[in-house]
């Protein structure tokens, strides 16, 4: 793996990481919205390149995977400018790893190609069920001969709580949390053990189902799950993964670099 730049804009946050021979130099994070602003993004451009002067590190490739455009644009411009290079960007227009049976390519998200790209690249022999834990859901489903299948969106555990609270009169908004009581004694601990007991029944129950549908109509025998997203510890918790690597896009995007 080349010295590589590699982001991940999402809805919430951005994630970047610094990749030297597959392993990460150093990480940086910071709140999405906040690089809509011109002053913003100057200072990340300015921290980043001395993080990497104080490191002695040089980058030869940049790129960025998005869920944003508007931003991910606006961040694109800053480091062509700041770094003298072209930033590729992740999308079904590169040189992929895997076949895609997807039907409209055009809209499929970014984060989920690096994803699947990851997974192919992490367990090359097995069908994967890669789980993403953020804002949104996803879960990807890849064959033991590399063809991506396709996948579902759900809603983010917090997102729903947002919305419970949004939709209703009395119930107030709560976090989402891990638990170690299944039954609540009070308002608020109903809607933050729903939120987290949903979330665990919620993830064992489909990837149970992904696990039949790859074993009876793709007649696969090993099958692994990758989770990652910011709530994927918190499910882990209480169910066990393959992995659960919270670089798993990042990396995903950077070996998408190596091949493009």
């Amino acid at each position: 793996m080349r010295r590589t730049l590699s982001l991940d804009v999402g809805n919430t946050c951005l994630k970047l990481a610094f990749f030297q021979d597959e392993r990460i130099q150093f990480r940086m994070q910071a709140e999405t919205k906040r690089f809509k602003s011109l002053k913003s993004r100057q200072e990340f451009a300015a921290s980043l390149v001395s993080e990497l002067k104080a490191r002695s590190l040089q980058v030869e490739k940049i790129i960025l995977c998005s869920v944003v455009p508007e931003v991910a644009r606006l961040i694109a411009n800053t480091l062509e400018r700041t770094f003298k290079k072209r930033v590729l960007t992740v999308s079904t227009e590169l040189n992929l790893p895997f076949e895609h049976r997807y039907k409209t390519p055009h809209t499929l998200g970014a984060d989920r190609l690096a994803l699947v790209a990851y997974a192919v690249k992490r367990f090359p022999k097995a069908a994967t069920i890669a789980i993403d834990f953020g804002t949104a859901i996803t879960y990807e489903i890849v064959t033991s001969r590399k063809i991506y299948l396709g996948g579902i969106i759900l809603s983010g555990f917090g997102v729903s709580l947002s919305a419970l609270h949004a939709r209703t009169a009395q119930l107030p908004e709560v976090r989402f949390l891990s638990q170690t009581k299944l039954v609540g004694e009070s308002t608020i601990e109903c809607l933050e053990r729903g939120a987290y007991w949903g979330a665990v029944a919620q993830t064992e129950g489909l990837i149970a189902r992904f696990k039949s549908f790859l074993k009876t109509h793709h007649k696969e025998k090993s099958i692994k799950v990758i989770a990652t997203g910011g709530d994927a510890s918190l499910v882990a918790e209480q169910l066990k993964f393959d992995e659960l690597n919270e670089d798993a896009v990042l990396m995903g995007a950077a070996h998408l670099a190596d091949l493009n």
